[in-house]
């Protein structure tokens, strides 16, 4: 049980490093681009902002995908926690 829920908290964690990484990275494309303003930006680093746009979209999806995961986990070790401690005091 309590492994299931160690394991949540590490793709949680993984999703944020994804998400801090893409942000930093558009950052850095965009200034770079954007230094000298006559400069047209070329099709391959259009292609590259594009996929770490698409990475970010991504990672942020990953991320709530996993903390809701991480939530029915917890719920569900609450309510078989509680249903052992009923179970015990019947018996």
């Amino acid at each position: 049980m309590k492994k299931n829920l160690q394991k949540y908290v590490f793709k949680i964690f993984i999703s944020l490093i994804f998400i801090v990484l893409s942000i930093s990275i558009i950052i850095f494309e965009i200034e770079w681009l954007n230094e000298d303003p006559a400069r047209e930006w070329p099709t391959l680093y259009k292609g590259l902002l594009g996929a770490d746009i698409i990475t970010l979209i991504l990672s942020i999806i990953m991320l709530i995908w996993n903390i809701f995961n991480f939530y029915k986990e917890w719920i569900e070790n609450i309510t078989r926690k509680n249903k052992d401690k009923k179970y015990l005091k019947f018996k």
